[in-house]
């Protein structure tokens, strides 16, 4: 089972139960494994732009065995993002960098939920 750090733990209380959620720039996927192996969620995506933390991502969800339940993408913020997608998380980057991942509101129409 993976902990998380009370900053981790405080966002994922914000996640709603049964939601399809995509966790954007994961690094190494903790939130979307605590979400699943929590029965919060049973599927999520997480993403980064960056190779290296989805490699650490593949990694931890392998180690936890929720291959099926987490999806990983190499992509830049919300474009082009599932449209089954109801809840987007973004955390751990600066003001600007969600600002602009923001900036495409079309991806948004299907949200509910923006953590």
């Amino acid at each position: 089972m993976v902990t998380l750090s009370k900053r981790l733990q405080t966002i994922a209380s914000f996640v709603p139960k049964n939601s399809f959620f995509i966790d954007v720039g994961c690094d190494h996927a903790y939130l979307p494994i605590y979400l699943c192996q929590n029965k919060i969620c049973s599927k999520a995506i997480a993403s980064d732009i960056r190779i290296e933390p989805l490699n650490f991502a593949r990694k931890n969800i392998q180690k936890y065995h929720l291959e099926d339940n987490i999806i990983i993408l190499n992509q830049d913020g919300i474009k082009n993002i599932n449209p089954d997608i109801d809840t987007i998380v973004i955390s751990g980057m600066g003001g600007l960098s969600i600002n602009k991942i923001l900036e495409n509101k079309s991806e948004l129409k299907n949200i509910r939920y923006l953590v």
